[in-house]
């Protein structure tokens, strides 16, 4: 399903624990970016963050599977491949998931729950639509600052959060035009 807050969970959960590794990497729109550059934009960009190393030459897919396989399986890892697709070849991007060390962890974010199944992937958490009250209370913390109150805006949060349907971006998007604004505005 599209627009549920996929990319904004990956991205929530890197940001959190990204420190405890030895190099992370966060792509995003690996189909769109697989498709437009291939994947040797995907290797240079995933290789170079994990090794912390500006400029690096990627060769051939041979060569990026060895350079993660010689230089990259021995480092606790955390990265992210955002929006991956039955046309993106995980195989050909980072083999084989044993060669990175224990510890680590490989988030990937899809549309499609059998892209997963299709590279063994037996980890799989759907993100579900928000119940009423959490989708409340993330539409109140973009709209409303901290210690600001919500009195004389309880219809139209209620309207924005059944608008929004549960879908997290929706929700962060329309209370951060809220918070912006003032009563007369809206």
């Amino acid at each position: 399903m599209g627009e549920i807050g996929k990319t904004t969970l990956a991205s929530a959960i890197y940001a959190h624990i990204s420190f405890q590794f030895e190099g992370c990497s966060f792509i995003e729109n690996v189909r769109e970016v697989s498709e437009k550059g291939g994947l040797k934009t995907l290797h240079k960009q995933l290789i170079s963050e994990i090794l912390m190393e500006k400029d690096l030459k990627v060769g051939n897919i041979g060569s990026a599977l060895s350079t993660i396989r010689n230089r990259v399986c021995c480092k606790k890892v955390h990265f992210v491949l955002d929006d991956v697709d039955e046309s993106t070849e995980l195989e050909k991007l980072v083999a084989e998931l044993d060669w990175f060390s224990f510890g680590s962890r490989i988030i990937k974010t899809t549309r499609n729950q059998h892209t997963l199944i299709r590279y063994g992937i037996t980890h799989i958490y759907k993100v579900e639509e928000l119940g009423e009250d959490e989708a409340i209370e993330l539409f109140k913390s973009n709209a409303f600052r901290k210690h600001q109150q919500i009195g004389g805006y309880g219809e139209l949060v209620h309207c924005a959060v059944k608008y929004a349907k549960g879908v997290a971006l929706a929700l962060k998007v329309l209370g951060s035009f809220l918070c912006v604004r003032n009563k007369d505005e809206l």
